[in-house]
């Protein structure tokens, strides 16, 4: 056992046992297994570890193992559920092993499992039509994501070594001793299988290089040159490098389909690789009736997204709508728009109408505390002249600013669309959204957003714009109610925890949290010292992303200081409760002037005045963080400025209600009172307030923020209230 302890093994025999690749185990104890060579392998924590061949033979048997439960898939009769099961919990089994195999020893079983997968698809979508295009997008990630474990093998071998190789040299320096640089020669065979997996991605980068040198189309997820990390860089933990080099290899097997697929066939590979929401049903579970699909319903999407033949089509191929040529894949139908008399038909609407309704849902959730209006056939002449919009936000943006939103629908393969379809991704939805910015040509004050949508998911840029920027909304909601959830509740006299403060300025950091984000991934990936001039450049920009949700707040203090006043039957007890509130009016009148002024210096042109000036295009990423921090700062003291106001407003309303007050005058149009646009930093500084209430209180509150009234302080002065806070239990 002196040999065991010499390379700093702690051995207990009993729990032990023994496989040298010479045969000779001799050292060890006779009772431990292996000790005297009867062993070809032995498991390591689930991995065998020996000869090449035995280890071969279980990891076949354990492929066999996992892909057992497949057939019981095909008895759930729900293909939603099915396909789910199928990528999510059959699929990613075999990763473990991945990590843990040399890919010399995984190929047989790695083989043996795509061959189970591919089964498997073939089980959830009967009746063929299933061409050899169709399977190979299933495997990438934009696809079904069942990805070839033999094609992956390479990148998850690596990916394992480069995570731990740090950590092992300083447990065990006496068996790495000589391999300090694992790219150099070498006669130790991990080594050897370390150098041939980095060769398979050395060669995806040379396919990747070489298009890109040729500028054609990359797919989005292709990592930058400097991001994929050779095997002498190891000697520190890359704990991304795995999903690197996937991406690596992903990417090339991508630029392998999009040349052999054909070039009537790039529209659609296009359309579902970039900006696309299309394959987006193949991750939603069915946790609601909106979500789920029938099995019918899903196969027929499926088939769609991987641009395969429709069984349900038969084999006419006439279309008995309109009488034109019906194409196998179903592609014609979806623009289908009937004929006289067919009976029927007109696929072309069924969509547009479908998606018209999905957007109406979006607008409502992403501007939560405005009012939104599917087809305003009564009113869209008062802002909209030239055409009625499908969906309508009032004062979505601030008082009479509405948003407009039109949908427009695009076949990338048709031939209006072919052409520049096959040219640059996303074509033909830009294409229809232009087309309708010039259909409506100047709504200003109102902000117009064309959503193109091509039918198999690629968004267009307003379209894709809007969607990210209510994501990063949601986002920053989520964030927000997490720390509200998280913290500590306060007892029924209000005394809070001593932590509260740093809490509610954590919280209050909310409408930064996206940018944060986009820092940090982004800067570790690089040395944040000694970058060239246009790196530092870059990095100024990324800070200044942060303006944007400060400006949210900017504008809804604006909102407070200029929106006039609604209602007059209550007047004169609205204003006084305002000023019972907050302590009169001229305080309300400052507090609002004091924010504004602290934005205008904020925001003030010019070298040394205001944080977000020019010379941030050439900051250094440390300046670049100053600034930003700077920038977070005062969007806290901005935000529990404006918190103060709506929390003594909100006792304003409780008076109110105590009063039996509420509503006694004509109840106040809400017309002009907008949403709330910087709810995230906002709300979060309210979490605050809420935290110096009892729990009771602050459920009051949250729920009260459903109404609000604006008190009639003049054009220049309009408090922003929530009024609503009767028959509250």
């Amino acid at each position: 056992m002196e040999e065991a302890v010499a390379i700093g093994l702690d051995i207990q025999p009993v729990k032990s046992a023994a496989f040298s690749p010479e045969g000779d185990a001799s050292c060890f104890e006779a009772g431990m297994p292996g000790a005297r060579g009867e062993l070809d392998f032995i498991d390591v924590l689930g991995v065998p570890v020996g000869k090449a061949e035995a280890v071969s033979v279980e990891m076949l048997k354990k492929v066999e193992e996992l892909c057992g439960i497949l057939p019981l898939l095909n008895k759930l009769g729900h293909a939603q559920a099915q396909g789910l099961l199928l990528r999510f919990c059959a699929h990613p089994r075999l990763g473990f092993w991945l990590r843990g195999v040399p890919p010399e020893m995984m190929r047989e079983a790695a083989e043996e499992h795509d061959r189970r997968m591919q089964g498997a698809l073939r089980d959830l979508l009967p009746g063929g039509g299933l061409a050899w295009h169709s399977c190979e997008f299933a495997t990438l990630p934009h696809g079904m994501g069942l990805t070839k474990a033999a094609r992956v093998s390479s990148a998850a071998w690596l990916g394992g070594f480069a995570q731990v190789w740090e950590d092992m040299r300083e447990l065990f320096p006496t068996v790495t001793a000589g391999t300090e640089d694992l790219g150099a020669e070498s006669d130790l065979p991990y080594v050897n299988s370390l150098q041939a997996a980095m060769q398979k991605v050395s060669e995806a980068m040379e396919v990747i290089g070489e298009a890109r040198g040729a500028n054609e189309h990359l797919p989005p997820q292709v990592p930058k040159a400097d991001d994929v990390k050779k095997l002498s860089d190891y000697s520190r933990s890359q704990k991304r490098a795995q999903r690197v080099y996937a991406a690596v290899l992903h990417s090339a097997d991508w630029l392998w389909l999009a040349g052999h697929v054909g070039a009537s066939r790039l529209p659609w590979l296009f359309s579902v690789t970039f900006n696309s929401i299309g394959p987006a049903f193949l991750r939603g579970v069915p946790c609601c009736p909106a979500l789920e699909l029938s099995s019918a319903e899903y196969r027929v999407a499926l088939r769609h997204i991987l641009h395969a033949e429709q069984p349900l089509l038969g084999q006419v191929e006439e279309c008995p709508d309109c009488g034109g040529e019906r194409d196998p894949t179903g592609t014609h139908l979806l623009a289908c728009r009937g004929g006289v008399g067919a009976g029927g038909g007109n696929w072309y609407s069924f969509i547009h109408h479908k998606l018209q309704r999905v957007l109406f849902e979006v607008a409502k959730s992403a501007y939560p505390l405005a009012s939104a209006l599917h087809d305003d056939f009564a009113g869209y002449l008062t802002y909209s002249r030239n055409h009625c919009p499908d969906v309508t936000v009032l004062d979505a943006e601030g008082p009479g600013q509405h948003v407009l939103f039109d949908v427009a629908t695009a076949r990338p393969m048709s031939d209006a669309h072919l052409g520049a379809a096959m040219m640059a991704p996303g074509a033909a939805a830009k294409k229809v959204e232009e087309s309708k910015v010039a259909t409506y040509g100047d709504v200003r004050p109102h902000h117009f957003i064309p959503f193109g949508v091509e039918v198999y998911g690629g968004l267009g840029p307003a379209a894709c714009g809007f969607l990210r920027k209510t994501q990063r909304r949601f986002r920053e909601r989520r964030y927000m109610e997490a720390n509200a959830e998280g913290g500590e509740q306060v007892d029924g006299n209000g005394d809070e925890d001593e932590d509260e403060d740093e809490e509610g300025e954590e919280a209050a950091r909310g409408g930064a949290v996206g940018w944060k984000e986009k820092w940090e991934s982004e800067g570790t990936q690089r040395e944040r010292s000694g970058q060239a001039p246009g790196e530092a450049g870059e990095a100024g920009a990324m800070a200044s992303r942060l303006l944007e949700s400060m400006k949210d707040v900017q504008r809804e203090v604006e909102h407070l200081g200029t929106v006039e006043g609604q209602g007059g039957g209550t007047a004169g007890a609205r204003s006084g409760g305002a000023g019972a509130g907050i302590g009169g009016l001229s305080q309300a009148a400052s507090s609002v002037e004091d924010i504004l002024n602290e934005w205008d210096d904020l925001l003030s042109p010019g070298p040394g005045s205001g944080v977000w000036t020019q010379e941030q295009s050439g900051a250094s990423p440390e300046q670049a963080m100053a600034l930003a921090e700077g920038g977070v700062a005062t969007l806290m003291g901005a935000s529990r400025r404006v918190a103060g106001l709506l929390g003594g407003l909100m006792a304003w309303g409780e008076l109110m209600r105590m009063t039996g007050e509420m509503w006694g005058g004509p109840r106040v149009e809400m017309t002009h009172a907008g949403p709330l646009r910087a709810r995230g930093p906002i709300l979060a500084a309210m979490t605050t307030y809420n935290r110096r209430k009892s729990v009771a209180d602050a459920q009051v509150w949250m729920r009260a923020t459903q109404f609000i009234i604006l008190s009639p302080l003049g054009q220049r002065l309009g408090i922003l209230a929530v009024a609503w806070v009767g028959k509250l239990s």
